[in-house]
């Protein structure tokens, strides 16, 4: 009963889409956010100071890695027993924080040349990446209910 209770299971999350959204998600969202990072570094090349293009890129990069892993998690959860979607992404959630946290307070640290170009650059990955997953998901077609199993196409 187990393994048809799991099996069925994972028919459904497929048939409600979590497979189908996640990938063109993270594909709009990858785009978008390297898009963002080419343009935050060549804004820093032209008007910033010396060093500013590489805070930029790093800034981008960090959100970038940040968000990523962070939907990475989410997915690797949803595959999981439906028990834990709650549990696994509060973790998700709490260790992006902790880590956020030890990043942010190591910045002063480091003598960045050019730190208000690292924030303004992870600002915009911010909202470029958000938007970007609000976007897609928007456009997803995500089913409630499979057609196939009862020949309806």
């Amino acid at each position: 009963m187990t393994s048809t209770m799991t099996h069925s299971r994972a028919r459904i999350i497929t048939d409600v889409g979590v497979e189908s959204a996640f990938k063109p998600m993270m594909l709009t969202a990858c785009c978008a956010s390297a898009a963002a990072a080419l343009i935050t570094t060549v804004t820093a090349i032209a008007f910033g100071p010396d060093g500013a293009a590489l805070a930029s890129f790093a800034g981008a990069t960090f959100a970038a890695h940040f968000f990523a892993m962070g939907a990475l998690g989410i997915w690797l959860i949803l595959r999981g027993p439906t028990a834990n979607y709650l549990v696994g992404a509060l973790g998700v959630y709490v260790i992006q924080v902790i880590a956020l946290g030890v990043v942010l307070m190591q910045l002063p640290r480091i003598h960045m040349p050019a730190p208000e170009w690292f924030s303004a650059s992870v600002a915009v990955e911010v909202v470029v990446w958000q938007s970007a997953q609000a976007y897609s998901l928007l456009r997803a077609r995500v089913f409630a209910y499979s057609t196939a199993e009862r020949g309806e196409s």
